[in-house]
């Protein structure tokens, strides 16, 4: 009979400190998934913040470009007269972000400031 109680008693250790590896192995994958889904969490929010500063950017450059292209077209018509040579009217934002513009905007909506924006560039020169 003691042969038994000294087998158990050498045995219990053991079990004991398994059990503790596996508890921590479960506590330790269960911090690391918890950290990883926060980390996706926000870098998804830093990307979708990020784009909405381009696209912000984006809308209020075109629209001066706009803007300035429908003033002096304006100008031309009401009073005609042509803008100053000092103010040019050039599509440097539009051929910079017309890209985020497009992937933003539903197809109805794209193709009309695409239609916008060719007619401030104007008829192609023979």
């Amino acid at each position: 009979m003691p042969l038994k109680v000294k087998t158990w008693a050498t045995i219990t250790p053991a079990i004991i400190g398994l059990v503790g590896v596996l508890v921590g192995a479960i506590i330790t994958t269960g911090a690391n998934y918890l950290l990883a889904v926060r980390q996706e969490t926000a870098d998804a929010a830093k990307t979708k913040l990020a784009r909405a500063n381009e696209l912000k950017t984006a809308a209020r450059l075109i629209a001066n470009e706009f803007v300035l292209a429908h003033s002096a077209a304006k100008n031309l018509v009401e009073q005609k007269r042509l803008m100053p040579e000092q103010i040019e009217c050039t599509l440097d934002a539009w051929q910079r972000y017309k890209g985020v513009v497009a992937l933003e905007l539903p197809y109805t909506d794209w193709i009309a400031v695409h239609v916008a924006a060719l007619a401030e560039r104007g008829p192609p020169l023979v």
